[in-house]
């Protein structure tokens, strides 16, 4: 779990450099070239549907996608994504 913290830290730091929230930093990867076709990030109200959309326009320097790239292939996140419980709801 340690290991996970770890790297929501470095995510968050890189996010806060580049004025950006962690979400739209991550989207802003995963929407990078090459990326994902698509993300469908989670959204409780109206302010975070709009921040979250505008990491569409997000455009990450190949600094922060260097150290990105890097953080998830030397520190891989650890341990079960969901409790038991969830993932029955989810029917996975």
């Amino acid at each position: 779990m340690e290991a996970n913290l770890r790297a929501a830290r470095r995510l968050r730091d890189l996010a806060v450099q580049l004025s950006l929230t962690p979400a739209q930093l991550a989207l802003g990867w995963v929407l990078r070239p090459r990326g994902a076709p698509f993300a469908i990030p989670g959204s409780r109200d109206g302010e975070r549907v709009r921040a979250n959309a505008a990491a569409a326009e997000v455009v990450l320097p190949p600094s922060a996608l260097r150290e990105l790239d890097e953080l998830l292939t030397k520190a891989p996140i650890v341990g079960a994504r969901h409790t038991a419980a969830m993932l029955a709801r989810t029917g996975l």
